[in-house]
């Protein structure tokens, strides 16, 4: 008797396991997803040339996404190469953090 009991909360432990695992899985939320892919994300070994990175490239620095990838590209496109890292401060979604997160990892020639 002692043995089904033990049989039926173990198995009871499981199914309650699998079911809060898989509901946690689908109420994944997209900012969930984006925070996992961000710690997942491989820094670039060397540095990146700011000026002809593209858009993968540009997204393995720390902070820059998808938009902010392309709010440098269409910077460029408008305003010229940047020679200087502050420079980076006019492009939308880049601030004083983010700079200082990315320096170490670009270059401009």
């Amino acid at each position: 008797m002692l043995k089904r009991v033990l049989l039926a909360t173990g198995l009871f432990c499981a199914i309650v396991a699998m079911t809060t695992f898989s509901l946690a899985e689908a109420g994944t939320t997209t900012k969930a997803k984006q925070v996992v892919e961000k710690a997942t994300k491989a820094l670039p070994a060397g540095k990146i040339n700011i000026n002809t990175a593209d858009m993968d490239e540009l997204q393995m620095l720390p902070g820059i996404g998808e938009k902010t990838a392309d709010n440098l590209k269409k910077y460029i496109k408008k305003n010229g190469k940047f020679t200087k890292a502050e420079q980076l401060l006019e492009v939308k979604n880049i601030g004083e953090k983010t700079l200082e997160q990315i320096k170490p990892f670009i270059k401009f020639k």
